[in-house]
């Protein structure tokens, strides 16, 4: 009785070695499959594309399918981004995102003044460059 608690024992340890290995083998693969991945590849920087709901990869499939998206992909470390739009009474809203997925920034019609989109989205060394050069206030 105890030699068989034994096997059983080092036939699960075993067969979960294996099974770890196999998903450590696999990590590389499945891990470029994220919403990251997928947008990169099929649009282009300083470009905002709608996204077509029958293209979405299942990484970002999970959308509401009422609402319309769009993406557009920039980098900090070439240049600040500027996104303006019409004054609009529907709902629109905007997030900024990390390569990790994390909303560092969100806005909506709602706490937008007048409705409007108007976002400056800069790096802490954008900042600083932006206020030297603020020009002088004279009253």
């Amino acid at each position: 009785m105890t030699w068989r608690l034994v096997y059983i024992a080092v036939a699960g340890c075993v067969l979960a070695g294996i099974i770890h290995v196999a998903i450590i083998l696999l990590v590389p693969k499945y891990s470029t499959r994220d919403a990251w991945g997928f947008l990169s590849s099929r649009t282009d920087p300083y470009r905002f594309v709608r996204l077509d709901k029958s293209e979405t990869d299942p990484a970002i499939a999970e959308v509401d399918p009422f609402f319309n998206y769009g993406v557009c992909r920039f980098n900090l470390d070439e240049s600040s981004l500027k996104m303006a739009g019409p004054q609009t009474n529907t709902f629109w809203s905007a997030s900024v995102f990390d390569e990790q997925g994390t909303v560092i920034y969100s806005l909506n019609n709602r706490t937008a003044i007048n409705n409007t989109l108007d976002l400056l989205i800069v790096n802490p060394l954008q900042t600083l460059a932006l206020r030297e050069a603020q020009p002088e206030w004279v009253e």
